[in-house]
């Protein structure tokens, strides 16, 4: 049995904090690593969360890996 996923954003992404300190946000870079395109937004309310940037990173991590990781587990 083939289970069907849709396609995910393509990526690399990365994250990167917004210009006014408040968000990390989730970008995808397109293939000239100039032009970005808004993925996700982690806001910052009542405070700054202690792990939030390694959140994002995580998160970031784990989106440019997965293709490798599918290709990976196929092959075994």
């Amino acid at each position: 049995m083939t289970i069907k996923f849709s396609r995910h954003t393509p990526v690399p992404w990365i994250d990167s904090a917004s210009l006014d300190g408040k968000n990390i946000n989730i970008e995808m870079l397109v293939p000239d690593g100039r032009v970005r395109t808004l993925i996700a937004k982690i806001e910052r309310v009542g405070g700054f969360a202690r792990d939030e940037n390694s959140d994002a990173a995580f998160i970031v991590r784990a989106a440019n890996a997965h293709d490798a990781l599918v290709k990976g587990l196929e092959a075994l």
